[in-house]
């Protein structure tokens, strides 16, 4: 038994405090810790995309806002959220362990949703409205997601051992699922009811789906492998990079930050060099961002000013949404169990960056589509149909699975050990970025198909300057991971249980 094998002791020690205390658990009690992870992960999106899906009709209808300010605060607050993930990894990585820090986070989503419901039923009982309040509860609610994502995918991967990386691709690929899964549930429901009921009944939904996420996600913490903090990893990260910048450079050094090992441990200055490599594919992610986040605010708007009759329903603007997941769910095993497999049979395997590249492909034909789809809208005197819209829904989710799910697992398997967590959450600031820069494009007085064909010129050179830095990129081999046996030419979803 798992006493005999490991220790009464131990054993102890992790039942005493499940979120801090690390052991060596069995391979069975990982694999039931990540498959709670997962069932926390479709939970914890219902939650997050369910408000996503419907937010700019939110403040459109219900604060009266304008389409475009709609989208601005939409945007606005994705970049909130991702910009936040920062703070987690720093949080997670130097001081309280991404167990703790998921735990806590989640207790804050809670409280933002509660603070949402507060200011809803003050509305509807005393006609008394408290917009402070409300904007209080969505900034809790939105922060606190970005803080726990990037323990989300961390403590995801902690879960298995160098050797187990077959399991762990496995995984990865089932948590970008369960995105999508959460997602589909969540914008189908809450739209309809969104649009059928008044907002309090969806936002109550949603609270309640915060409160279950606490106890799904603590009750079997003890089954979760886990990782004591370090130091401050961005301190350090910084630090180095600042003495790299401003010690005198000897003319032996081969590189830059060379020099930092006169003051820091070689070691450490050799993880900011695996790091900064890494950043340097990120540093182009925040365009396709930009382009991506529209779904949930131009794109909206977009549909919109459609003909969403559908015989006798008339389709919520909102709920286009929702094509984004239910594509995405196809596409998934389609393109892991089909796509990638047949190009590796045929001798051109599909590398991370090689994919990623393709996603930018993928990306430009989407706003080609969207400008094509704009001009039609704005020289045809009766509403197109909602179905013009699908096309570049499909193309985007093209793009999404094919930049995102691989850069997830990228993130992971190139970052340093003691790195992860940053490394993540830097992954994900290239996402507030690119919120940012979605929200401001909202706010320019621009024909929108001028805008997307700009977008797409813009993509098309940045996907030129990717390839480059791309060709120049040497995979991490010395991390904690064996990356040798990573496949990077595929994810692949499990056809049985693996135990």
């Amino acid at each position: 038994g798992i006493n005999a094998e490991y220790g009464e002791e131990r054993i102890m020690k992790v039942e005493e405090d499940p979120l801090l205390t690390t052991s060596e658990l069995p391979l069975t009690y990982r694999l039931t810790g990540a498959r709670v992870l997962l069932i926390t992960n479709v939970a914890v999106n219902f939650s997050f995309q369910g408000f996503n899906a419907i937010s700019s009709t939110f403040y459109n209808d219900y604060m009266n806002f304008s389409q475009n300010l709609s989208s601005f605060f939409t945007n606005f607050f994705f970049f909130l959220c991702y910009g936040s993930a920062l703070i987690g990894g720093v949080i997670a990585d130097s001081f309280i362990g991404h167990v703790k820090n998921q735990f806590y986070g989640f207790i804050a989503i809670f409280v933002g949703m509660s603070l949402v419901i507060i200011s809803m039923l003050i509305k509807s009982t005393l006609h008394y409205t408290t917009t402070w309040l409300l904007f209080i509860g969505i900034l809790f609610f939105t922060i606190a997601n970005g803080i726990v994502k990037p323990s989300s995918t961390t403590l995801l991967g902690d879960q298995f051992l160098p050797h187990e990386s077959a399991q762990r691709s496995v995984y990865f690929s089932w948590y970008y699922f369960t995105i999508q899964l959460g997602a589909v549930g969540s914008s189908i429901a809450i739209s309809i009811l969104f649009q059928q009921f008044k907002p309090l009944l969806p936002f109550a939904i949603l609270w309640g789906f915060t409160g279950i996420i606490i106890p799904l996600y603590y009750a079997p913490s003890s089954y979760y492998k886990k990782k004591l903090p370090g130091s401050n990893v961005l301190v350090s990260f910084l630090k180095i990079l600042w003495a790299g910048m401003t010690l005198p450079r000897d003319p032996k050094e081969e590189h830059w930050l060379d020099k930092a090992c006169s003051v820091y441990e070689p070691s450490k200055v050799n993880d900011t060099k695996v790091a900064l490599r890494t950043l340097t594919i990120f540093s182009v992610l925040p365009l396709f961002w930009a382009v991506y986040f529209q779904i949930y605010s131009l794109w909206v708007f977009m549909a919109k000013n459609m003909d969403r009759k559908i015989g006798k329903f008339t389709l919520p603007a909102s709920q286009v949404t929702v094509l984004n997941p239910i594509i995405d769910l196809f596409l998934i095993p389609f393109l892991s169990k089909a796509i990638y497999p047949a190009f590796e049979k045929c001798g051109l395997p599909l590398s991370p960056l090689k994919r990623m590249t393709g996603g930018f492909i993928f990306c430009a034909a989407a706003l080609v589509i969207s400008a094509l789809v704009e001009l039609k809208m704005e020289h045809t005197h009766k509403q197109i149909s909602i179905f013009w819209i699908i096309p570049q829904f499909v193309l985007i989710s093209f793009a999404e699975i094919l930049l995102s799910v691989t850069a997830y697992e990228f993130a992971y398997t190139q970052a340093p050990k003691n790195m992860k967590g940053m490394l993540s959450a830097l992954f994900l600031l290239t996402v507030a970025v690119g919120n940012m820069i979605t929200a401001l494009l909202a706010l320019i007085k621009l024909k929108k198909y001028i805008l997307y064909f700009i977008l797409a010129g813009i993509t098309c050179a940045v996907m030129i300057i990717f390839i480059f830095i791309a060709r120049n990129y040497s995979y991490t081999e010395d991390t904690d991971e064996d990356l040798n046996a990573v496949s990077y030419t595929h994810l692949t979803l499990p056809t049985k249980r693996i135990v």
